[in-house]
């Protein structure tokens, strides 16, 4: 679930997906800011440098690097110190 806060003159509102923009009343130096819901899950695509193999991978928001790190170990047999992300 995202949500999505815009609106000019301190105006902190949830927006609904099928609203405009032209609907609100957002002026030029408007901000508008999006929020993940930290229960949020997305794949991440992971490119071996040492053969170019791409693997996906299922993660929640909240992993950690480590954990990230350690789900390439299992899938790909790498160890996690042998391991860097960028």
């Amino acid at each position: 679930m995202m949500g999505v806060a815009m609106g000019g003159e301190g105006k902190k509102q949830r927006r609904q997906n099928e609203q405009k923009v032209v609907d609100y009343d957002i002026k030029n130096g408007s901000i508008i800011s999006v929020f993940l819901d930290s229960r949020f899950r997305t794949k991440i695509h992971v490119k071996m440098l040492q053969t170019g193999k791409p693997i996906t991978l299922d993660v929640d928001m909240r992993d950690t690097i480590l954990t990230i790190k350690r789900r390439i170990q299992n899938k790909e047999g790498i160890s996690v110190g042998q391991q860097e992300l960028f």
